[in-house]
């Protein structure tokens, strides 16, 4: 699967402090990712993992690169 993720906002809130980001430079826009399906008649499972991380090489933590990625499982419910 193959995405763009065109806006995004970010947002952090505790007690007397607010950020909220709608710009961040090392955010990855192309998504790419593997799914997965599978049930029968009413029920369906359905497994996405990111296959890209969400930021590039350049975002760090404590000088460690941040190597985060989406892993979406649900269930389906189809009643027609």
């Amino acid at each position: 699967k193959l995405g763009y993720v065109y806006y995004y906002r970010s947002n952090f809130e505790q007690e007397g402090n607010t950020v909220r980001q709608t710009d961040i430079a090392e955010f990855d826009p192309w998504r790419l990712g593997a799914t997965l399906s599978f049930g029968y008649s009413t029920f369906n499972f359905h497994f996405y993992y990111g296959l890209n991380p969400l930021f590039d090489s350049q975002a760090r933590v404590h000088g460690e690169p941040i190597d985060m990625r989406v892993l979406k499982f649900g269930l389906m419910f189809y009643i027609l």
